[in-house]
């Protein structure tokens, strides 16, 4: 919409007319959710504008209008393999975005309020690095500290399930709403991470039943990472999600400085050449079986090296056996690859050359102490 008195382009939210018995709880919620937006002034929160009734006697408010794609619209590109959003969108960015929404969910803690309803499709990505949470029609007031008063007058009936299924933990989808508190919102962001580190949901099934079932499983096991997820982040996520709240980290503030220690380098060594090691073996068994195997197996084996060499080295970038099996795919390399196997075998042709410029430029500085390089 159009804000006539400053000229600015606005969002609007208007209620649906509802049934005349449900009309009253529903508006009363529909406002609730407009004051606990507009309570929360940061950044990546959208600010709240206006509020009022409109000419049909619906309540409204207006909000920042945000232009982006939501974080589930490029996760599910990136699961398919577009090519432009592979090149423009790393896992290093999404980190950054993710690590942003922590901070700001963390504010809105502080402030007593959970949102509820953490997924990827109400995470907005901007175009210029912008993030933003939505959608806090959800949300809950819970007490803070010894201010009793601010607890909310929710209408959520006990046993009501609200949420979605796949994001809320089980203490939601069991309509527990005294037990939702911080640590239910811990739940959902550790799903979003699960999600950023593989491109699939954590409870994935064909439908909302098996979710439901996956989510109320307390003796669901994380086992290994998959190739190329870090093992850090990975125990992060199921650390995250945890089916006893009270085993969760204690707040996202937790989970966020997990993630920072994570982007500064913090790594678990012993458990990084313990997978790197498996890796290879992997990587070695796949890349014998494509020179030595039936022809028309090779693609698919060259592609397998490809993914655990790759991973080996993710993990231990001077890991001596895997290097070795990525100079013999280099080698090798064959007459034709079908278009994702050809996009992965690129991808590790170029981060061979970049190893290969900075082993490069630190000889170089070894030579020549005063001469400025970059790389």
């Amino acid at each position: 919409a159009l804000d006539g008195k400053i000229g600015r382009e606005v969002a609007l939210k208007t209620l649906i007319r509802q049934a005349p018995a449900a009309m009253a709880q529903v508006q009363a919620r529909f406002i609730r959710e407009a004051r606990i937006q507009a309570l929360l002034e940061h950044p990546a929160i959208v600010p709240i504008y206006d509020m009022g009734i409109g000419p049909d006697g619906l309540p409204y408010f207006t909000m920042k209008r945000v232009r982006g794609e939501t974080l589930h619209d490029v996760i599910s590109e990136l699961s398919h393999g577009k090519r432009a959003t592979l090149r423009r969108t790393g896992r290093h960015r999404l980190l950054s975005a993710f690590l942003t929404v922590c901070l700001a969910v963390e504010y809105a803690h502080e402030r007593g309020v959970v949102h509820r309803d953490l997924k990827p499709e109400n995470l907005m990505l901007g175009p210029h690095g912008e993030v933003y949470i939505l959608d806090w029609g959800l949300a809950k007031m819970v007490g803070v500290g010894r201010d009793a008063s601010r607890q909310s007058s929710d209408s959520t009936n006990p046993g009501d399930m609200v949420g979605t299924p796949g994001f809320m933990p089980p203490e939601q989808v069991l309509g527990q709403h005294d037990e939702v508190d911080q640590r239910s919102d811990v739940y959902a962001l550790g799903a979003i991470l699960f999600e950023i580190l593989t491109l699939r949901p954590l409870h994935d099934g064909p439908d909302i039943i098996s979710v439901i079932e996956s989510t109320l499983n307390p003796a669901r096991k994380p086992g290994e990472p998959p190739v190329g997820v870090p093992p850090e982040l990975w125990s992060l996520a199921h650390a995250a999600t945890r089916f006893h709240k009270d085993q969760r980290p204690p707040s996202v503030r937790a989970l966020a400085d997990s993630i920072e220690r994570y982007m500064d380098g913090d790594r678990d060594q012993e458990q990084r050449a313990k997978l790197a090691a498996e890796r290879t073996v992997e990587a070695q068994r796949e890349l014998d079986r494509a020179l030595t195997g039936p022809v028309d197996d090779r693609p698919i084996a060259l592609a397998r090296a490809m993914h655990h060499a790759g991973g080996a080295l993710a993990l231990a970038p001077n890991n001596e056996a895997a290097a070795s099996v990525v100079l013999r795919l280099l080698a090798h390399p064959p007459e034709k690859l079908p278009p994702e196997v050809q996009l992965e075998f690129d991808t590790l042709q170029t981060e061979h050359v970049k190893v290969g410029m900075r082993d490069n430029a630190l000889r170089n500085r070894i030579d020549h102490p005063r001469r400025a390089f970059r790389v």
